[in-house]
């Protein structure tokens, strides 16, 4: 890996669900909040860890999950919401929270209402989605390290 590479910009996507949700919510199909998020190894090259890979919108979940280590999800922990089709969640790991090379982040939302039960597509109450996936060149998170991420999500 050349010292001269520039680090990739951050990429953050709906995914395809996350998409279909939040359009179905405008047209008052379903509700959904921004739940939690989980984040992992995956989202940069490992032969050059300042870029990063494609965001693949079919995605239901991280390619490397590595934290919360349980499966669940660490609650966001400021939600911005500007318009209804669009929000910010802010995302914090605290210093005993993981200690590893990071390159994605998945942001996950939870269903609280839906009004077609019958619907296969729309997760049942209670049931969350990957709203939104993001990659980044690798982020080095130690014990004496907090890490903030603002995730923009519009649709």
């Amino acid at each position: 890996m050349p010292f001269t590479d520039t680090p990739d910009p951050i990429i953050a996507n709906l995914t395809d669900l996350g998409r279909e949700m939040f359009a179905r919510a405008t047209m008052g199909e379903l509700k959904f909040i921004a739940y939690g998020f989980d984040v992992g190894r995956g989202g940069y090259s490992e032969s050059n860890p300042v870029k990063i890979t494609p965001v693949l919108n079919n995605s239901t979940e991280l390619e490397d999950s590595i934290f919360p280590e349980d499966g669940s999800k660490k609650p966001v922990e400021l939600i911005e919401k500007f318009h209804p089709t669009t929000l910010i969640a802010n995302c914090r790991l605290a210093r005993e929270d993981v200690e590893s090379g990071l390159g994605e982040i998945g942001l996950w939302a939870k269903v609280t209402e839906r009004s077609n039960t019958a619907d296969p597509v729309v997760p049942a109450v209670d049931d969350l989605f990957l709203l939104a996936l993001g990659h980044f060149p690798i982020i080095v998170k130690t014990q004496r390290s907090v890490v903030l991420f603002r995730i923009l999500v519009q649709f």
